[in-house]
């Protein structure tokens, strides 16, 4: 990740104020986008004018990309705990991020021969699922976040960091964040900055039923004996309740 950590942070900076000739290859800020061939030499000065606080970055932000497009994966898993769990829900998300996930029943969806849900809402996202049971957005109560380093979206500086993590020729994925963004901040999430293996235990103990502990990509990053870790925790707290994983 550390190409993407340097480029992000670039990107974060050029966002921040894109008068800088550099901008002219970053679809996300010019109309018609140079060539990407001719930008090294402009990316390399603006490196240097603007080494410390490209270091500053590095050396204190990390690299969380999240996507709202997950969540027309994570829909269809969430309605068919609901209907077996019941609703609402009550969503723990390990390795959230800026806890976009957690706001999966904010948008509308049209999943082409499995239907059309949420047709008021402010982000449409779209894509196929064949064979799949009858689906609906299901309620949701607690929405609760862990991260080591949680991004809090009410924040500009945060807000345009997790934009910056979307790589620039990904226009139209960037404009359907910004919006995603806009409905993460108005909602009430509570974001938990720590281990989730520590801070685990305690968040299902105080939480009520159902719940639905679920993580997208972040275990891939985890090593063997913390995901066994994982998997003994979550059988532990289940053994006098149920508790869905997705």
């Amino acid at each position: 990740a550390q190409p993407m950590h340097l480029f992000s942070s670039v990107y974060d900076l050029l966002l921040r104020d894109p008068v800088d000739p550099l901008s002219r290859f970053y679809a996300t800020l010019a109309d018609a986008p140079a060539s990407p061939a001719e930008a090294f030499p402009d990316f390399k000065r603006f490196c240097g004018e603007h080494r410390g606080e490209i270091l500053e970055r590095l050396e204190h932000r990390t690299v969380q990309s999240t996507y709202v497009e997950r969540c027309r994966v994570l829909l269809p898993a969430l309605s068919v705990v609901a209907d077996e769990a019941g609703e609402p829900l009550n969503l723990v998300e390990i390795g959230t991020s800026a806890g976009v996930l957690l706001t999966v029943d904010k948008y509308a969806y049209d999943l082409g021969p499995a239907g059309r849900f949420g047709r008021s809402a402010p982000l449409t996202l779209k894509g196929d699922l064949h064979g799949a049971p009858k689906l609906h957005i299901p309620k949701i109560a607690a929405r609760i976040g862990l991260d080591l380093h949680p991004l809090d979206v009410r924040s500009e500086e945060q807000r345009r960091w997790v934009l910056a993590l979307i790589f620039p020729e990904f226009r139209e994925q960037q404009e359907r964040m910004a919006k995603a963004l806009d409905v993460v901040a108005a909602t009430d999430i509570r974001l938990m900055k720590g281990d989730a293996l520590d801070l685990l235990p305690g968040v299902l103990a105080e939480t009520l039923a159902p719940v639905c502990v679920f993580h997208s990509t972040t275990l891939m990053y985890w090593s063997p004996d913390a995901k066994a870790a994982l998997d003994n925790l979550l059988k532990t707290a289940s053994r006098g309740r149920d508790i869905w994983r997705v």
